[in-house]
C-alpha cells in the first residue's frame, strides 16, 4: 500500500477548444511536463475545467469528417472532470464534474494512485449510486455497438442519450474506417473490490480511450491520478 503527497513528472498534453463542423482550422496542440496534481491548480486559477466525457464525445464529433478527423484527438487518451468515488461497503458513485477533482493540488493525498475521500465526503457526494451487484454485466467486458449503447455506466456517465447513440455510432464506424477493425470495444473498467485501497472511501477521476490500431478501445477507465506523470487534459 502507498500513499502519495507528490507524483512524478512527466508529459501533459493540454488541448485547447476543437473547432466547429465546417471550420476545419487546425487545432493547436500544447506541450510540457505536468502532472493532475501541479496542473489543476493553474487551470483553477485561470478559470479553466477539463472536458466531461460528455463534452470529450462531442468535441470528437464535431471534427468528424473533416481534415482533422484522425488526428492525435481522436488516437490519444484524455483525462475528463468525471469521477468515480468508491465506498468499501461495495457502493459506486458516478460524479460528474467532480469538484475533488476542480481542487487537486500537490498536497492532495493519494493511496494507490487514488484520491482518499474524509469521513462523510463520499455520502456528500452528488450523483448517482449504485451497489456492484447492479453493475454486474456492465464491466470488464468489449461491447458490441447496441450493448454500449445500452450500457449503464456509459448512460449515467454521458447523460445524454442521444449524444451516446451518435457517440457509439461514430466510434464504431471510424474504427472500420481508420483501422479496419470490425469488433467489440468501449468496455469500463472500475476499481475492483480486491485492491489495497477499497478498504477506505476513494475516488478516481475517469479516462476516455482514443482508437489505437493496436487494440480497438475507446475505452472508459476509472484510472490512476498518478499516471507517472502522464496525464492529458482537453478545454
Amino acid at each position: 500500500m502507498r500513499i502519495h503527497k507528490n507524483l512524478d513528472r512527466g508529459i501533459c498534453n493540454i488541448l485547447t477548444r476543437m473547432p466547429r463542423i465546417g471550420i476545419h482550422k487546425k487545432p493547436k496542440i500544447y506541450e510540457g511536463t505536468c502532472n493532475l496534481l501541479d496542473e489543476m491548480p493553474k487551470w483553477k486559477i485561470e478559470g479553466r475545467t477539463p472536458l466531461s466525457v460528455a463534452e470529450l464525445m462531442q468535441r470528437r464529433l464535431e471534427v468528424r469528417n473533416t481534415p482533422y478527423e484522425n488526428n492525435h484527438f481522436l488516437t490519444n487518451n484524455y483525462d475528463t472532470i468525471d469521477a468515480v468515488a468508491y465506498h468499501p461497503r461495495g457502493k459506486v458513485k458516478i460524479v460528474r464534474n467532480s469538484q475533488h477533482i476542480k481542487d487537486l493540488n500537490p498536497e492532495s493525498v493519494l493511496m494507490d494512485r487514488a484520491l482518499l475521500l474524509h469521513d462523510g465526503e463520499y455520502e456528500a457526494l452528488p450523483g448517482q449510486e449504485f451497489t456492484r451487484a447492479e453493475l454486474n454485466g456492465y464491466l470488464e467486458v468489449y461491447q458490441s455497438e447496441t450493448e454500449a449503447i445500452a450500457n449503464l455506466v456509459w448512460k449515467t456517465v454521458v447523460g445524454d442519450q442521444e449524444l451516446l447513440n451518435d457517440y457509439v455510432k461514430y466510434i464504431f464506424g471510424a474504427n472500420r474506417k481508420i483501422f479496419s477493425c470490425h469488433g467489440t470495444m468501449m468496455h469500463v473498467h472500475l476499481d475492483s473490490e480486491t485492491e489495497s485501497v477499497a478498504d477506505f472511501p476513494h475516488l478516481r477521476n475517469l479516462t476516455l480511450e482514443g482508437l489505437q490500431h493496436i487494440t480497438p478501445k475507446s475505452n472508459l477507465l476509472s484510472y490512476n491520478l498518478d499516471n507517472g506523470g502522464y496525464n492529458r487534459l482537453a478545454e
